[in-house]
């Protein structure tokens, strides 16, 4: 935080808000939003239901937290302005904010942590359906191996990026930096087994095939766009942790 301006939490606001805008638009192309219809499904058990629901809800709750963590850092940033320092203009470091603002770094990385974790269970459940689809023929999705891949998958996403959070929480800036090293590999990692979903073709239906040529188009842009920030933030992160080395130092400032 103390390093980054306010134009850049607002940037991240805007591209979070167009890409839930995207999300909508994608739904919409896809079934007119009738996947996200809670409809009975009594052949289903109880707790199969549920996981079938969190796929389906857990990217529309990540873009809205992860919003909701650049829009409300954008304003505190805006709030506290900049300062001079060493002959320059910085944004000013959050050991000079207010008692309240600073108890507001805690909760909004631990939101962003979670809307992280969320949109890595619905990249997972993504790719692992995608490979079901392809291989599995007609076997059933709940029995198969891809299946198990994501529910252990999801629980661990759910978990880690959380965790690297919470144990880090009395540094800021080491906050920060393992949030976004542990979600950016994660990410960077079902970003790459993803590419060859986009070009899968042989030993394939017909069905199969009409069904990823017409998402085809969409897929490489957002593929494209995944891995632009999926490779600049572990750099980022990995910079910010070996650039301030003596987290108790930056912890006694507060």
């Amino acid at each position: 935080m103390t390093h980054s301006s306010p134009a850049s939490f607002l940037v991240l606001a805007i591209g979070t808000c167009v890409l839930f805008s995207f999300l909508i638009f994608h739904l919409w192309s896809f079934d007119r939003f009738k996947c996200l219809r809670c409809a009975p499904r009594p052949h289903l058990h109880v707790f199969r239901r549920l996981q079938l629901e969190g796929a389906q809800y857990s990217y529309l709750l990540s873009a809205p937290l992860i919003a909701t963590y650049a829009l409300v850092f954008a304003v505190i940033k805006y709030r506290q302005g900049f300062i001079e320092y060493e002959g320059g203009v910085i944004p000013k470091p959050y050991i000079l904010w207010p008692d309240a603002e600073r108890r507001a770094i805690f909760p909004l990385m631990l939101t962003f942590s979670l809307g992280w974790s969320l949109g890595i269970m619905s990249h997972l459940e993504e790719l692992c359906f995608w490979l079901f689809f392809v291989n599995s023929g007609k076997k059933n999705w709940f029995s198969s191996l891809y299946f198990r891949v994501w529910i252990v998958g999801s629980g661990i996403a759910l978990v880690y990026i959380p965790l690297l959070t919470i144990s880090t929480r009395f540094y800021p800036l080491k906050c920060e930096a393992y949030a976004f090293l542990g979600g950016s590999v994660g990410s960077l990692l079902l970003t790459i087994l993803f590419i060859p979903m986009l070009y899968k073709k042989e030993d394939v239906k017909t069905e199969i095939i009409v069904r990823l040529t017409k998402f085809h188009e969409l897929n490489i842009i957002r593929t494209i766009f995944r891995f632009v920030c999926t490779v600049i933030w572990p750099v980022g992160a990995q910079t910010l942790m070996t650039g301030f080395p003596n987290w108790d130092v930056m912890r006694g400032c507060v």
